[in-house]
């Protein structure tokens, strides 16, 4: 048996082996893999609703299609290159999903000043703060126009005014909106005049809105290209192996050859990882 044939049994053996120990731990409520796989999953669907994106299969399913199929052209072809591709499939899925709440958010933080200023004319007619965001929830446009009416919903269930808000800012992620909100509701449970306080939150997350709207979008756009810059290599990897089976050779059929693809794979995780947290503006 050659060395190849039997670093590619030895993989087989040890990705069966951690299979079987996945099912294992998904089987224990209590486990590190199921833990995370649950909290996966609540990522996804909370993304996905809030985005208001109507799949006809669930993320979660195509990946693991997408993954089994993989695995099972990697058993077939004897080839543990082709493995690689499982990199874009564990992680642009929940690339696009973040990417695409982050520019909602942003749009949302855009709009929110603007509609504060309604607020501010609504109690000027008098009206209490719950009924004068009642008021103007219905006039605001789309993305924004979504969550007030959720947030009017809750009002009208029945919820502490208090509760709601703060179901809406955790809904939204945003610290602009959740410190836009504080004030105001500090100066309602004081009693104090609500329209001076309103209309200054309302300008200063206007004035906000200007530089940290920059500041996310330019992040992500950072973060995209450092993604779409991390999986060229894995990607071209593949290309070259296809293209000439012998150019790695002397790579996965020597001892040495692999530690050089575990240190190699060590140092680009490690890189990424340490850029990425670099691009995180908190």
């Amino acid at each position: 048996m050659s060395s190849m044939d039997l670093l590619f049994w030895l993989g087989a053996g040890i990705a069966a082996l951690g299979l079987g120990l996945t099912a294992v731990h998904l089987a224990s409520e209590r486990s590190f893999v199921r833990k995370t796989a649950v909290r996966y999953r609540n990522f996804v669907d909370s993304n996905l609703e809030f985005l208001e994106l109507d799949w006809t299969y669930h993320p979660l399913v195509l990946q693991l299609a997408c993954a089994v199929s993989v695995m099972l052209t990697a058993l077939i072809l004897r080839d543990w290159v082709v493995l690689l591709f499982l990199c874009p499939i564990g992680v642009l899925p929940a690339w696009y999903l973040h990417v695409k709440r982050v520019r909602r958010v942003v749009e949302i933080e855009r709009q929110f000043g603007g509609w504060l200023l309604l607020v501010v004319d609504a109690l000027d007619s008098k009206m209490l703060l719950s009924d004068a965001v009642d008021a103007a929830a219905g006039v605001a446009q789309n993305p924004l126009r979504r969550e007030l009416l959720q947030l009017r919903a809750i009002l009208r269930a029945g919820t502490p005014f208090e509760d709601a808000v703060n179901e809406f800012c955790l809904q939204l992620g945003s610290r602009a909106i959740t410190g836009a909100w504080t004030p105001i509701l500090v100066a309602e449970e004081l009693g104090g005049d609500l329209v001076p306080v309103v209309r200054q939150c309302a300008e200063t997350l206007q004035e906000l809105e200007r530089f940290e709207s920059v500041v996310r979008e330019r992040t992500v756009e950072s973060k995209t290209q450092l993604m779409i810059i991390s999986m060229i290599p894995p990607m071209l990897l593949c290309a070259l192996h296809f293209l000439d089976h012998h150019w790695m050779a002397s790579l996965v059929e020597t001892s040495l050859g692999g530690w050089i693809w575990l240190g190699s794979l060590a140092g680009w995780a490690l890189v990424m990882l340490w850029t990425y947290r670099l691009l995180d503006p908190r």
